[in-house]
């Protein structure tokens, strides 16, 4: 009887490893901590993934439709429903039978993006930074009208304001790489949205009130909790039952929760951590709508 109960034991412990514990570095070929944080956090929002190696080839360059489909990701777009074929050809050489002109045609819709003068779109052609810093500024509300100066000076200076360039050295007009694109992108997660309260398409003369959401709330229904720290919660028959014990370390910014709360909430299926070896540290964590941990990582 001893026996079989040690048995017994030994493969629900193999199963829970297998089932419940995560590398923490989900591509193994991102040197660049920052950069590593960002696509880690990128990935698990189903921002950006890998291409199919289990590598993440951070120094490929980003074409102009790649970096759509990642903005419309960003921006909780992909499931926009109005994708018929006569709205979807709005550029002559974007294919309505291509894989990415749904997402080309959500981000025109938006305004988010345009295309070339001579109504081309480019799709395949290498995105550039002055390109992609004008559509990151865009999709937190700014519209050109708003931004004084010539293009595209005004909105890398507006980027720069924001902190979208953080950790980033770069020429304008050069060609943006994976790893950088994860950079910006991430920053941008974090920006307020512009709140317009009066302005005129005809003027430079903008009003706006300080949000209280940024890109990540706003348009994922994702919060952050930083400062906290995590213990399992487990069952009699599982060493881990896929919840887990979040202690506040001090009142949260949107005044859910108050300083020593402790919560339990459930992590998402395949959560990309290592829940074996618990970091004595304080933690961000990331947390959906419906109460679910989505993403969680140290604090730097």
């Amino acid at each position: 009887m001893k026996r079989f109960t040690l048995l017994g034991l030994t493969i629900l412990l193999l199963l829970t490893s297998i089932n419940f514990t995560f590398a923490s570095s989900l591509f193994s070929d991102i040197e660049d901590e920052n950069i590593k944080s960002a696509v880690e956090r990128l990935a698990a929002l189903g921002i950006v993934n890998g291409l199919g190696d289990g590598k993440y080839h951070p120094e490929k360059e980003v074409t102009r439709e790649q970096f759509v489909t990642i903005m419309v990701r960003a921006l909780g777009l992909e499931s926009a429903s109005d994708t018929t074929s006569e709205n979807l050809n709005k550029f002559s050489d974007v294919d309505t039978d291509s894989w990415s002109s749904k997402y080309i045609h959500i981000a025109t819709d938006k305004g988010i993006i345009k295309g070339m003068e001579d109504g081309t779109f480019a799709p395949t052609a290498p995105v550039k930074y002055s390109e992609a810093l004008t559509v990151l500024v865009r999709s937190l509300g700014y519209k050109d009208v708003f931004l004084q100066g010539s293009w595209p000076e005004n909105f890398l200076k507006k980027a720069a304001q924001l902190h979208i360039t953080n950790n980033i050295e770069f020429d304008k007009s050069a060609k943006v790489n994976r790893g950088s694109i994860a950079l910006l992108v991430n920053n941008t997660l974090n920006c307020e949205i512009l709140k317009v309260e009066e302005s005129s398409e005809d003027s430079i003369d903008i009003h706006y009130s300080e949000s209280d959401s940024n890109l990540l709330k706003n348009s994922l229904g994702i919060t952050m909790y930083d400062e906290v720290t995590m213990t399992l919660l487990k069952s009699r028959d599982f060493p881990w039952a896929g919840e887990v014990n979040i202690q506040f370390s001090k009142d949260t910014h949107d005044g859910k929760y108050k300083q020593d709360d402790v919560k339990i909430f459930k992590t998402k299926e395949n959560l990309n951590f290592d829940f074996e070896n618990l970091p004595k540290e304080k933690l961000n964590i990331y947390i959906s709508e419906d109460n679910i941990i989505i993403h969680i990582e140290k604090q730097n």
